[in-house]
């Protein structure tokens, strides 16, 4: 009750007078774990004890854990330490919430976004393999949502003219060339890498964290960084034919590929093998500064955020969460923004009415001198305006597949 937690100010004996369900449950609670009945807490039993309720902890953290609640330091946890621990926690917390949400949330990815961890401790293979699958679908389901905005930033990345088109009109023109089939051009291949997108890049990590991690467990900012990265750089080798063919069948008139071997024919025919991985290297290098970043402006955010939610005793919403994680998304992708452009024109090089580019300097440097600074920020617009509808859908589409799949997805 609200009366109980504002007793959890006050001194042990306020507490116990006010509160005796609250110190009831404790006592319950206490017993729970106290597994050989001697009126203490061992350090095995409490590491027992959050095993079971499928939390993390490593050896650093129970010691930290352990040195706060055993006031008298004799290497036991008694009752009254127990007690008067938990009443001094806060009724809220908003960090808790925070770290759940940036598990647990699906937002669109960033062709530069790092691989997440989505595994809780325990966890069986079937439940992970239907997160995964419900992760995917409601991706493809979000990318099809926002197929119309995804051709257009496409469009406008490699315009190599001076010419600023309205969104509204660029819409329109599609439209009126090609009917409704012409907006979702090249959406086929781009649902169809989000399945083994979000397999490689979750596989990876899995196997990448125990080996970069101190703490596999408690894995650090730095740690997640590098594991997430290396893995969504392999992730990008391996599923980069597919970018290929979703840029240019997106990009090139209708009918000009019958089926998407098609199309990497006519690739490997016209610039050779390699020609299936240009830009590679460009997409490699992005990952870096979004990564950078994404984490750097969400923890900020977040610290922000949760100083707000602390001083007043309030829990963040889910929309304020998901305001949090698409603001630091939205700033990773426009200081990255000049790298895509980058990328989509390396990946449509030697397309039919496309200038051919020998690589991500030349590329660069033609377009600085063709359209300026502003050449590298073409499609900015219907980028910024796809982020809040794709991000909405894909975390509704996700939560109602968890329930589909059963509520241990969630």
């Amino acid at each position: 009750t609200s009366a109980c937690r504002r007793h959890t100010l006050f001194p042990s004996h306020c507490r116990r007078e006010r509160c005796p369900a609250l110190a009831t449950e404790l006592r319950y609670v206490f017993d729970a774990i106290d597994t050989d009945g001697n009126g203490e807490l061992t350090r095995a039993e409490v590491r027992l004890a959050l095993k079971e309720l499928g939390m993390r902890c490593s050896d650093q953290r129970l010691q930290a854990l352990f040195d706060k609640i055993d006031a008298n330091h004799d290497d036991a946890i008694s009752f009254a330490e127990f007690r008067n621990f938990l009443l001094l926690l806060p009724a809220k917390d908003p960090r808790a919430l925070f770290d759940l949400w940036s598990r647990t949330a699906v937002l669109e990815d960033s062709q530069f976004s790092i691989a997440r961890d989505i595994k809780e401790q325990g966890e069986s293979a079937r439940s992970v393999l239907a997160k995964l699958v419900a992760g995917a679908l409601s991706g493809g389901i979000s990318r099809t949502a926002t197929a119309p905005l995804e051709r257009i930033r496409l469009q406008s990345q490699v315009r190599t003219d001076n010419k600023n088109v309205p969104l509204i009109k660029d819409l329109r023109d599609l439209y009126r060339n090609g009917g409704i089939a012409n907006l979702f051009r090249g959406n086929g291949v781009n649902v169809m890498k989000t399945v083994p997108e979000a397999a490689c890049k979750f596989a990876l990590y899995d196997f990448l964290k125990p080996i970069i991690a101190k703490d596999p467990d408690n894995i650090t900012t730095a740690e997640r960084f590098l594991a997430g990265g290396s893995a969504g750089a392999v992730t990008q080798v391996l599923i980069y034919p597919l970018d290929i063919a979703r840029t240019r069948i997106t990009l090139a008139p209708g009918g000009t590929y019958r089926s998407l071997w098609h199309c990497w024919s006519t690739v490997v025919q016209a610039s050779g093998f390699r020609g299936l991985f240009a830009g590679l290297g460009t997409s490699i290098l992005g990952i870096v500064p979004f990564a950078g970043v994404d984490l750097t402006s969400n923890a900020i955010i977040k610290d922000r955020l949760c100083e707000f939610f602390e001083r007043n005793n309030i829990e963040p919403g889910i929309g304020t969460m998901l305001a949090a994680g698409i603001a630091s998304s939205t700033l990773a992708m426009t200081a990255t923004f000049p790298v895509g452009v980058v990328r989509t024109r390396l990946q449509a090089s030697n397309m039919p009415g496309m200038p051919r580019y020998d690589g991500a300097w030349h590329c660069a440097k033609d377009t600085y001198r063709m359209q300026g600074a502003a050449g590298f920020y073409r499609g900015l617009v219907p980028s910024l305006v796809k982020i809040l509808p794709a991000a909405a859908i894909s975390w509704v589409a996700y939560d109602l597949l968890c329930d589909v799949f059963g509520s241990t997805t969630k």
